[in-house]
């Protein structure tokens, strides 16, 4: 245990005991969807404490209870970027500190390929056709050159897809080979 643990003890979101941020209890009622967790209970709970409480040593405990499998060959991980102006002000993009997390997972190497070159409304309440037309054009490749032919492209939650369509798009216009989109929660 780290001295910050006995200064500032972990505890569990689910249930409350200490220890950690989701018990080995409430880790058992954690579902999965597809590749990633359910965004509900105590992964939605986890998730708005990183995103709104700057709680950034969740990162690592959920990506662990995530355990994503890792894609054979070489790959590149990359996160969803944020608006810079919202990152600013939050000081940080979760989506880039989980994908961060991963590639230090997977020893492979990180690279942020995208930049959001506008800002676009909270996706929350949107449906469908709004949500694809809110982030219609709102990312931009960085200037790095193709150099390994697969992107693996993170995000913290996975709702219809618009966001992880619209990086992909940009990312293979830019001729990088094989983007796969992958996200901690749906």
């Amino acid at each position: 245990m780290a001295i910050l643990d006995w200064i500032y003890p972990k505890k569990c979101l689910g249930c409350g005991v200490w220890g950690s941020y989701i018990c080995l209890s409430c880790q058992r009622s954690i579902k999965r969807r597809g590749d990633g967790l359910r965004y509900e209970g105590v992964i939605r709970q986890a998730i708005k404490e990183i995103k709104y409480r700057g709680t950034y040593d969740l990162v690592a405990e959920l990506v662990s209870i995530w355990n994503p499998q890792k894609p054979s060959g070489e790959i590149l991980v990359t996160a969803v970027p944020m608006w810079a102006g919202k990152e600013r002000k939050r000081g940080y993009n979760q989506a880039e500190l989980i994908a961060r997390c991963v590639a230090r997972r997977w020893s492979k190497p990180y690279a942020e390929l995208l930049t959001r070159v506008r800002e676009t409304r909270p996706m929350y309440g949107l449906s469908k056709v709004e949500r694809k037309e809110n982030v219609w054009r709102a990312f931009r490749v960085n200037n790095q050159k193709p150099q390994i032919g697969k992107v693996i492209l993170i995000d913290d939650v996975w709702t219809s897809g618009a966001t992880m369509r619209e990086c992909t798009t940009e990312l293979k216009k830019a001729g990088w080979g094989v983007v796969e989109g992958m996200a901690l929660a749906s």
